[in-house]
């Protein structure tokens, strides 16, 4: 139990969950390890993980757009890690001193609201980072035994490869010719979210690994 609780987010201060968010984490702190109070911290602990999980989907609305310097911070602080650096260096040419240099190579931000990758393929197999920039067009992704959690808004691919990620969260708002992706590792919300978006046209074919 004290696990769970020293993996627990900090509240965001700007969100509207803010408040709730804080109240139970303080009455969660208040009953220490007493066993006697094991049921109220187990069903404070669920609603703590539900209310982080509805900031998150409401930060994901904030974040719609990126910015420059949101591209820069993402390759540099999430991409660009100890784990991945030696890879990521001979691969992309990506480092923690100079990710700009990785940014104007590999991306076309010349408009910052419809990015575009510029490079054949945009590889970032075994990247420890859990997000890749909203309304991306590119050619071919590969994101395979990646930490990568959700498919963002305004995605556009011609071929988005991910077997081995475990999603969190797929947008409504994309285009995908060619998704492939490990079923067994989905939850099933986001196996009937990815069926629905076949359905509807916005992803026309899926593999599953």
């Amino acid at each position: 139990m004290s696990e769970q609780i020293s993996n627990l987010q900090p509240a965001d201060p700007e969100s509207d969950y803010a408040q709730e968010l804080s109240a139970r984490e303080k009455e969660l702190a208040s009953l220490g390890n007493d066993d006697s109070n094991l049921a109220r911290r187990k069903e404070l602990l669920e609603q703590i993980l539900e209310l982080q999980n509805r900031q998150k989907a409401e930060n994901q609305e904030k974040e719609k757009y990126w910015t420059y310097e949101m591209f820069v911070d993402w390759a540099r602080d999430e991409v660009a890690t100890e784990r991945h650096e030696k890879y990521a260096n001979s691969s992309f040419g990506l480092s923690k001193e100079h990710p700009e240099q990785w940014i104007d190579f590999t991306f076309d931000l010349s408009n910052i609201n419809s990015p575009k990758v510029k490079i054949p393929i945009l590889n970032l197999t075994q990247t420890p980072a859990k997000r890749i920039p909203p309304h991306l067009y590119a050619q071919k992704v590969l994101l395979k035994d990646s930490s990568i959690e959700e498919i963002p808004q305004g995605s556009k691919f011609v071929k988005l490869f991910m077997p081995g990620c475990r999603l969190e969260f797929v947008s409504s708002d994309v285009i995908i010719s060619h998704l492939t992706l490990t079923r067994e590792l989905q939850e099933k919300k986001i196996i009937k979210k990815i069926e629905n978006l076949k359905k509807e046209g916005k992803i026309s074919e899926i593999v599953w690994k």
